[in-house]
């Protein structure tokens, strides 16, 4: 893989972080924060593997409410933030949506891998991942990535 493509992605990761920040807590940061500490993709893959744990929990305590687990819509609502992040901060546009479009496959992979778990757990939890997902998001916007342009 080429260093372009590892920067770029790590700067998707960034803006997935950021993006995902924003839409847990329903507000966007007025720009993308520079993180510092740790190198390379290994961050972002980490909180990206994180980030596919804890949805699952989150759509584990949807199963059984109103609420839909799956959203297409939300999900092109992600991509086309993800687009409009990147096109601000100087990113390359499609390698970012590609990295978020692959880590909503992901976590549709391993939803449908694990439907017959989703019923365990309560539906009373979702405060608790929300909680989770905000966590890793702050790590994620605070100190998680290295900044690019360093």
């Amino acid at each position: 893989m080429s260093t372009r493509i590892l920067r770029s992605l790590t700067r998707a990761g960034l803006v997935t972080s950021v993006l995902c920040g924003s839409l847990a807590t329903g507000v966007m940061p007025a720009a993308a924060v520079q993180a510092s500490s740790g190198g390379g993709p290994a961050p972002v893959v980490g909180l990206a593997a994180e980030r596919v744990l804890l949805a699952d929990k989150v759509a584990a305590a949807k199963f059984g409410t109103s609420t839909p687990v799956e959203d297409p819509v939300r999900e092109q609502q992600v991509l086309d933030q993800a687009a409009a992040l990147a096109a601000e901060a100087g990113i390359d546009v499609s390698d970012t949506v590609e990295f978020v479009g692959q880590l909503a496959a992901t976590e549709d992979l391993r939803s449908s891998t694990t439907r017959c778990a989703i019923s365990l757990v309560l539906a009373e939890s979702a405060i608790d991942h929300r909680y989770g997902l905000d966590r890793l998001h702050e790590r994620a916007l605070w100190g998680a990535v290295t900044p690019l342009c360093a």
